[in-house]
This record gives C-alpha cells, structure tokens and sequence, in this order.
C-alpha cells in the first residue's frame, strides 16, 4: 500500500486463484457484483490481507455464493476462505466463515 489513500482505491485488486487447500483470510474491504458471461451476476469480495495484499474473490461457483450468502459479510469484518478442490461428484468445495460470535449449532 502506497502512503495515498486515493491512490490505493485505484489499483485493480488481484483475483484469489486457489489450488485445492488454499485459504485466504483478512479484512472484507469491499462487496461488489459481477456481470456473468452466462446472464445475470455473481458477487465479489475484496479482501486485504494482514500482509497488505489486497485480493478479490469472485463467487462464480454455486457453492461459493451460497456461502457468502449464508455468512452475509460486510465490509470491516474479517473473513476467511478455503477451497477444498473438486468433490467426486464434480462440484468445487469451498468453506467460508466470518469471524463473528456464532449462536446455536456449531458450524
């Protein structure tokens, strides 16, 4: 990060490309929405990293998605993400998870 503040909003963050046991944790910095090649939008995640890297995490895939919608991040909170690699039945795995106090089962 640079010591302007406006000049840091300017830069394109990198996109978070896992391989299978990859986990990527920071600040949520920014929510954001994608146009899709297939109709419609997916949402994204920008994350800064304790490191200062700042990466975006596109939520193409279903399983993705469906997990950020359960965890409904904003931005402030920190937030972690894991992909676990293709399951057999051909779906890609991830695990996201804010850190918030979690009421009920655990999850």
């Amino acid at each position: 990060m640079s010591a302007d503040p406006l000049r840091d909003q300017l830069a394109l963050p990198q996109p978070w490309r896992p391989d299978p046991g990859d986990v990527l944790v920071g600040v949520v910095v920014e929510l954001g929405e994608r146009p899709s090649k297939y109709g419609g939008s997916y949402p994204t995640v920008t994350v800064a990293t304790e490191s200062g890297q700042v990466v975006v995490v596109h939520a193409m895939r279903k399983v993705l998605r469906d997990e950020l919608e359960h965890e409904g991040p904003v931005p402030g909170e920190r937030i972690g993400f894991q992909y676990h690699g293709v399951a057999e039945e051909g779906y890609h795995r991830y695990k996201c998870r804010v850190d918030r106090p979690r009421h009920g089962r655990a999850g």
